[in-house]
């Protein structure tokens, strides 16, 4: 058990109260901006990000890294700096997008680790975690003391002690250069870890990963004939491990569920939201869409969750690609404890069934079957030992939650009905997007095994700016 009290009684100790110690008004608000993803508030602006593996069932999740911060009393971040084991979790914490992490951390969820694997000057170390019955996120950091270059996470795994995985989806990511007060080797960052409902975490969580060099933030200039890269990052040779204790009496079994059931219909798409569920981490919200639908549904573009005074509630993962069943993810209000809950919207991504294909020669580097216009060919390139498909696709419209397509799903087919994956390398397929005024650009680098296929491939779309729009408002509780 942590010998950390709540943060509450530690200010009450020290004299101090929630308005004394914090810039602006109420303890939660200094925990958004960064934990795992964040959004660049520029009217000009190009990111990079790294698609990364996922384990498990398929995931959409887009990790977009920024430089955002959040003003917090120097007297607050002092005192919580004064914790053993605390200074590291407050840099993070004050990054982040993800109210419900800082409302656990203030109620004596975050559990202290200080374990670590060092291999030839690098050392990778889990800082501590918090967690709840159906998710964990990882505070660690690498030091590269050998070099000043950069390393981030390849592949984390998450096992229990005999070895066997238990996630069903890992994202992770680092804080953006910058942030840190260290010599570039040194970053912070974090990995966070969903179980499916049902699922319990190990007393004993068993991390392993490589390292993958090079710079995860450089930005791309989608003017460029070619893409920059012509090979794969290089992998430290080396695989990680450290053991992560769990005090499972923590969370255990602390959860809200509640009933919905409630259908709605937007421009003819039948939607149906059937249960959420608060825990201390997230809420997740279930969701069914009608087999019969004419147009296949990739998810909400705006949807956010309300409460009875107007506070909203942001979603930051989907599990499901919504051809059934899915489960969106919203920042937990288990600790605010509101009257009320809403789930609110007015766009959806989707599109018409009979424009799922993207075909291409990637032998004569032709683009032969797309959705619509938009979507063009910028190139096939080698990369090392695979073959590098680089989409563009330029937006029709300025939407919310527009940016992120995974245009392409990870299975194809070639001429002949020959299934294949698409290639997984060191560093992940890099997704870049660009808005100037009301231009809005995104582009996607896909990865193939450097082998004969028999033209042409055929892609089954991912996701798409494509929208039905309905206002909705349905009630939680």
């Amino acid at each position: 058990m942590s010998n950390l009290i709540s943060l509450e009684e530690k200010l009450d100790a020290a004299g101090l109260s929630r308005r004394d110690v914090l810039m602006p008004d109420n303890i939660d608000e200094y925990l958004r901006k960064g934990i795992v993803q964040g959004q660049a508030r520029r009217k000009k602006s190009t990111t990079r990000i790294r698609r990364r593996a996922w384990s498990g069932i398929a995931m959409a999740l887009l990790l977009i890294a920024c430089v955002t911060t959040i003003r917090i009393s120097p007297v607050f971040a002092s005192f919580l700096r004064e914790i053993p084991g605390m200074e590291a979790i407050v840099n993070l914490v004050r990054e982040s997008n993800d109210r419900g992490i800082g409302l656990a951390l203030n109620n004596d969820f975050f559990q202290p680790i200080g374990a670590s694997d060092e291999y030839k000057g690098i050392k990778l170390t889990v800082e501590g975690i918090i967690a709840d019955d159906t998710r964990a996120v990882i505070f660690y950091s690498v030091d590269n003391q050998s070099s000043n270059e950069r390393l981030t996470l390849e592949r984390p795994r998450l096992m229990d002690a005999n070895g066997k995985d238990f996630a069903r989806g890992i994202s992770w990511g680092n804080i953006a250069p910058g942030i840190e007060t260290k010599d570039i080797g040194f970053h912070r960052g974090t990995i966070d870890v969903q179980l499916q409902e049902g699922d319990e975490l190990p007393e004993t969580m068993v991390l392993t990963t490589a390292l993958v060099a090079g710079e995860t933030n450089v930005p791309v200039d989608l003017e460029a004939t070619e893409p920059p890269e012509s090979t794969p990052d290089p992998v430290v040779n080396h695989l990680y491990t450290v053991n992560i204790p769990v005090d499972r009496k923590k969370f255990e079994g602390l959860k809200q569920e509640y009933s919905l059931n409630q259908t709605i219909t937007v421009e003819g798409q039948r939607i149906t939201f059937t249960k959420a569920t608060v825990y201390p981490l997230k809420i997740a919200v279930d969701v069914e869409v009608d087999e019969s639908n004419s147009k296949q549904v990739f998810g909400p573009a705006d949807i956010r969750m309300t409460d009875e005074e107007g506070g909203v509630w942001k979603t930051f993962m989907t599990f499901g690609d919504f051809r059934s069943k899915t489960t969106i993810y919203f920042e937990s209000n288990y600790f605010r404890k509101p009257m009320e809950l809403y789930l609110e919207g007015e766009w959806f991504r989707a599109l018409d069934k009979s424009k799922m294909d993207i075909v291409i020669d990637t032998d004569k580097r032709k683009l032969l079957q797309a959705p619509d216009g938009f979507l063009k060919l910028k190139s096939v390139t080698p990369f090392g030992k695979y073959k590098k498909i680089t989409l563009q696709l330029a937006a029709k419209e300025k939407t919310a939650g527009m940016w992120g397509y995974n245009v392409i799903s990870g299975d194809f087919i070639d001429a002949s009905g020959k299934a294949y994956k698409q290639a997984y390398i060191p560093g992940g397929t890099v997704v870049s997007t660009s808005s100037t005024g009301e231009k809005n650009e995104q582009e996607m680098y896909y990865y193939l095994d450097d082998k004969k296929y028999e033209q042409p491939l055929t892609f089954k779309v991912g996701s798409y700016p494509s929208f039905i729009h309905a206002p909705y408002k349905v009630r939680i509780k």
